[in-house]
């Protein structure tokens, strides 16, 4: 479309009632929206800008056309600013096209609300010094940062080298004093952050790792909090009541890896369906692919504003589900003939034809994907007769003017991540979960899915954490091509969080320093004893509480660690310092050989074996505990 022309429809209809606009009209202006997008990229994006998110304005909200079509388009790297360059097409007399500067209003962070009248006043003042030939800078209710172009028919010829490159100076220049000089806004949005946080915030693949306690899979809850909303709430309940909400919504999936776990249930498999009297089988999605889908259509409709088509769901439950509602059958009407809709579940439709002839079914799956992404792709043989009717009703009405989605975060945790065959596991798409081959890259990379057919990427806003409990399993063990891929965060004990706990004069920092000292010594740091397995003690510091902890937990580890070495067990515990009314694991008392199996000459029996039990009593006594770490 020539984009003069688009601009003088768009001019010409500004203001209307959008049902008063003929559809033509609508198309017209649908696509010098379009053309106008895209001639803004090529403007932009190679002279180092990024599209903001969102960041194509609408051209009718509200039931009216609007006065202003905006582009908005912000440096590279630049992540804690709402600073941006609008291109603007107006509709307003003697503003016409025009390039600006200026803040998100509707988005400003804090510091920028306290500190908006300053910014916008340098942003004026550096404009004020900038001459480029075919702009003239006028003061318009933008303030006096708006670039007009001198001849409006020129628009697409002008010199936008010079311009830009202007405005990139003052927008460096605006950053340099407001946003990394201001010691106040590194404080108030968090810019200085340890790096091991940083790091843990911003990698799309990341793996925490780390002996059993150190708080792995509780550290998740708040990485997701950070990663999708941006905060963590202070009350722990509320962060997991939080968490809970994006669980359900479908922004968080949770899988547990282990060793029969396969490509099947994570990325795609063939699945026996018995809901129908013929046993059927159909290609069903993993949880990668799902929440993978999900994170894809969220990027694509934040990014593609002109995606008007009402949900599949919604669609489906108004036109179909609520008219089955409360009747036996649903009657549909062909061209030729008709049929009854009979039943529906979560994944199948099933019908009755007009003979009466009953078990046929059809794939709710594979109308969504006929709703979508336009049935040419998916309306063949015999089925096809009964699918495009019901698909025709879905349609009617179900195009909508809605403002495009905000872009969110999605995030898979796999707890256990080393438990699984990652290579069984992920497959081909191992590689397609890196950075730089995720959708919306430059090294962006499909592959064909083996069941489906269907294309496969992975798209920029999905995330993956993974826990790895290094008692399990090594670090070094672990599958290269995944070590490669992923950011490896190592969480080991953190006995300072326990320092100021005290049972009855009993130190409980002193206790588990002491206790990981001699485990490191005897086996490895990896098989250390993490703080999460005291932190109750925070509430209820009693002998009897401490004692329940070391009978439940820290014993039986010891036990699991050591395969039953009691001796190496009673080091650990310090039990060889001890009276034998204070150790934990004492000599069993009463097994003689001789008494137990007799005399025989044909069995050789072990007289120096030492058979160990746990003394209860000891896990009540404070001296017990103290020796663990006394001199």
């Amino acid at each position: 479309m020539n984009l003069l022309d688009g601009y003088q429809i768009y001019k010409d209809i500004q203001g209307k009632e959008y049902d008063s606009v003929p559809q033509e009209k609508k198309e017209q202006l649908k696509n010098f929206r379009k053309a106008l997008g895209d001639f803004t990229d090529d403007i932009f994006l190679k002279r180092g800008f990024v599209s903001v998110p969102n960041g194509k304005g609408m051209w009718q909200n509200s039931g009216n056309f609007t006065k202003y079509m905006w582009n908005r388009y912000k440096l590279k790297d630049v992540e804690e600013s709402n600073l941006v360059i609008y291109f603007n097409a107006s509709t307003i007399e003697d503003e016409g096209m025009f390039i600006s500067i200026g803040l998100i209003d509707d988005k400003l962070n804090e510091f920028e609300k306290k500190n908006s009248d300053e910014i916008y006043q340098f942003l004026e003042d550096e404009c004020k010094k900038v001459n480029c030939p075919d702009f003239k800078r006028k003061n318009t209710g933008w303030g006096e940062r708006v670039f007009s172009i001198v001849e409006e028919r020129n628009f697409d010829k002008a010199d936008y080298d010079c311009l830009l490159e202007k405005l990139k100076e003052i927008y460096n220049k605006t950053i340099e004093k407001f946003y990394i000089s201001v010691k106040e806004y590194h404080n108030e949005v968090g810019v200085e952050k340890n790096k091991k946080d940083s790091n843990m915030h911003t990698k799309l693949n990341q793996i925490l790792y780390g002996p059993p306690g150190t708080g792995k899979t509780y550290h998740t809850i708040d990485m997701a909090l950070q990663i999708i909303d941006s905060k963590v709430p202070e009350s722990r309940e509320e962060a997991k009541d939080r968490f809970e909400v994006l669980r359900e919504s479908g922004q968080i999936e949770f899988v547990t890896f282990h060793q029969s776990y396969g490509y099947e249930e994570f990325v795609e498999g063939i699945k026996a369906d018995v809901e129908s009297e013929d046993i059927r089988y159909s290609i069903e999605e993993g949880i990668f692919q799902k929440i993978s889908r999900k994170a894809e259509k969220n990027y694509l409709n934040s990014i593609q504003q002109d995606q008007n088509k009402k949900d599949f769901d919604l669609v489906f439950k108004e036109k179909i589900l609520n008219k089955l509602n409360g009747e036996e059958k649903l009657k549909i009407e062909t061209p030729q003939k008709y049929f009854y809709i009979t039943d529906v579940t979560d994944k199948t439709i099933f019908f009755e034809k007009a003979n009466g002839n009953r078990g046929h079914s059809l794939s709710i799956k594979s109308l969504k994907k006929m709703y979508e992404e336009g049935e040419n792709n998916f309306l063949h043989g015999g089925l096809s007769v009964y699918y495009q009717p019901i698909l025709a009703l879905l349609l009617e009405d179900s195009m909508e003017d809605r403002e495009p989605e905000e872009l969110k975060n999605y995030l898979l945790i796999i707890d256990e991540i080393n438990r699984g065959n990652i290579s069984k596991i992920f497959g081909e798409l191992i590689t397609l979960i890196e950075e730089s081959k995720r959708l919306g890259n430059e090294e962006a990379m499909e592959v064909t899915l083996p069941y489906s057919g269907e294309k496969f990427g992975v798209p920029n806003n999905l995330y993956i954490i993974g826990t790895m409990n290094t008692a399990d399993r090594s670090i070094a063990l672990m599958d290269t091509a995944l070590r490669r891929r992923f950011e490896f965060v190592e969480m080991m004990p953190d006995v300072s969080l326990l320092d100021k706990i005290e049972v009855e004069g009993i130190q409980i920092g002193q206790i588990l320093r002491m206790i990981n000292k001699r485990i490191e010594y005897l086996y490895d740091r990896d098989h250390t004893i993490g703080h999460a397995y005291f932190m109750e003690l925070k509430k209820n510091n009693t002998i009897e509480a401490l004692g329940h902890i070391f009978q439940n937990r820290v014993i039986p580890l010891l036990q699991e660690y050591f395969y039953n070495d009691w001796e190496k067990i009673r080091l650990v515990l310090a039990d060889n310092q001890k009276e034998e009314a204070y150790q934990f694991i004492t000599v069993k008392k009463g097994y003689d050989p001789r008494e137990l199996f007799g005399k025989s000459d044909n069995v050789e029996i072990d007289d120096e074996t030492i058979v160990y039990e746990i003394n209860n009593q000891a896990l009540n006594k404070i001296e017990s505990y103290m020796k663990i770490y006394e001199k």
